[in-house]
């Protein structure tokens, strides 16, 4: 049966690593701040766009319809250029995570949990 210090000890370590996964690393915060921000530009192209084709709907004159195209043609810009701030911002949190929860096992195992090739004898360490 484990001691008073022991169990003292086993709790100290769980709060700091829970506290420590519950952080965020400042590359997490970028990574999330950008995606915040590419899904608004996103939101901001859908709306020009769907007003440019409100405005083309309305217009009966040919000649009046040049601002709708260039709005049509600016959102579509704006969304294309979200979707693919989306997919940076998100694979770069995908990663800042992927390295904190790697430090955190390493921390708390004191080995990496991936496999290695130790070079003092020649092999292959789990």
């Amino acid at each position: 049966m484990p001691d008073i210090d022991t169990l003292s000890q086993r709790a100290i370590e769980h709060h700091e690593t829970w506290s420590a996964q519950r952080t965020q690393t400042p590359d997490q915060q970028r990574a999330r701040n950008g995606l915040i921000a590419s899904s608004v530009i996103v939101a901001a192209g859908a709306a020009v766009t769907g007003g440019a084709v409100a405005v083309g709907r309305n217009t009966d004159d040919l000649s009046e319809i040049g601002p709708a195209i260039g709005l049509f043609f600016t959102g579509g810009a704006l969304m294309v250029g979200g979707i693919i701030g989306i997919g940076i911002s998100g694979r770069r949190l995908s990663t800042a995570r992927r390295k904190q929860r790697e430090k955190l096992g390493e921390a708390h195992h004191g080995t990496p949990r991936r496999f290695q090739w130790d070079l003092a004898q020649s092999r292959l360490v789990f």
